[in-house]
């Protein structure tokens, strides 16, 4: 069996930020969540009937204004990627991969209960979005997007971290990303045939390998990759898995009272400027990855941390393409308003 070509990537060693005085606010990342979906659908019901006249007359069949259909490398259209019901089955199909019992495609409160179940002396934090509509500029409404949870950096430097990407309004949030690091603590490292022997028995056999990065690649059945990738498809980049979270990309930058960077009213479905693994050509695949840092390349090194992460492009992009509908749907219908209304006016006096 040949082994696929496997792009380089970088992971990042993830850090955040615990006490800050605007998550002190927050008193239920679940409950929050759950609001801002809410609004979310209130606001698209009022204005679905000037949004009407302004879709096209076959959305399902449409490209994107900017970059072609959602899944154009998989025939799949726009009403079968988009809808709450579609994501719901991209959803299910996911439960096969997991972090410490943590799925892609879990719902906040599925999550949050996952991560209580495996560590309840975690710190679990509900960071946000600025979400601009194209109908007021210049205001912005907070919109809960990630889920982080930690322990405090200990004495003898060991830590854990876990950090949660969910999919963007107006659909309900699933989990599309799912990030753990572990540090062991001083003077306590783990062999790497150890980390590397318990990885292949959680998700099979290795996709790829580069360095200290390890990679598994599964097609939309849930079967391992065991072809060659296409050009397209080696233009996913597993190694971005950390390109959306607050701070553009490094959640380090995180600091008190401040919200994430991302910008929802901004998204773009142009193949140019989506991140890589947002592509049309990464929806069939679900991504693992894992990277270990150890002393030395040898099979029996001490390592000293690990970084295991998981990927579903397709929640990631179809939750990109609903985003984006929305907005600019939100968008057309007010220019026909706009356009109604001039074309109701009586000419001046002549």
């Amino acid at each position: 069996m040949q082994t696929p070509v496997i792009p380089k990537f970088n992971l990042l060693i993830l850090l955040f930020a615990f006490v800050s005085l605007a998550f002190a606010q927050i008193q239920n990342p679940i409950q929050a969540a759950k609001d801002a979906y809410n609004k979310s659908k209130q606001q698209q019901k009022s204005q679905q009937k000037q949004t009407t006249a302004a879709q096209p007359a076959n959305p399902s069949s449409e490209p994107s204004a900017q970059g072609g259909s959602p899944s154009a490398s998989s025939g799949i259209s726009r009403a079968d990627c988009c809808t709450p019901e579609a994501m719901k089955k991209i959803a299910a199909s996911l439960d096969y991969l997991d972090v410490v019992g943590i799925k892609l495609g879990m719902t906040p409160r599925q999550a949050v209960a996952a991560i209580k179940a495996h560590n309840a002396n975690l710190k679990i934090d509900t960071l946000y979005a600025r979400l601009e509509h194209p109908t007021a500029p210049g205001t912005f409404e907070r919109i809960p997007l990630w889920i982080s949870a930690g322990s405090l950096p200990q004495q003898n430097a060991s830590r854990e971290i876990i950090g949660l990407e969910f999919t963007t309004p107006p659909n309900p949030p699933l989990l599309a990303k799912v990030i753990r690091y572990v540090r062991f603590p001083n003077g306590q490292p783990v062999v790497k045939t150890t980390l590397v022997d318990s990885l292949d028995k959680k998700y099979g056999p290795e996709s790829g390998l580069y360095g200290r990065n390890r990679l598994w690649i599964f097609e939309a059945n849930a079967k391992p990759v065991t072809r060659f990738l296409t050009p397209e498809e080696r233009g996913c980049d597993p190694g971005n898995y950390s390109s959306d979270f607050p701070g553009g990309g490094d959640i380090r930058s995180l600091g008190p009272g401040n919200d994430g960077t991302l910008n929802l009213s901004r998204v773009s479905m142009d193949e140019n400027q989506i991140s890589a693994e947002k592509r049309a050509a990464c929806v069939p695949l679900t991504f693992a990855a894992a990277s270990i840092s150890s002393e030395s390349e040898a099979p029996n090194s001490p390592s000293f941390d690990i970084t295991v992460s998981l990927m579903s492009p397709a929640l990631l992009r179809n939750s990109q393409q609903s985003t984006h509908d929305w907005l600019q749907a939100e968008l057309d219908g007010k220019l026909k308003q706009k356009q109604d209304a001039a074309a109701k006016r009586a000419a001046p006096e002549l």
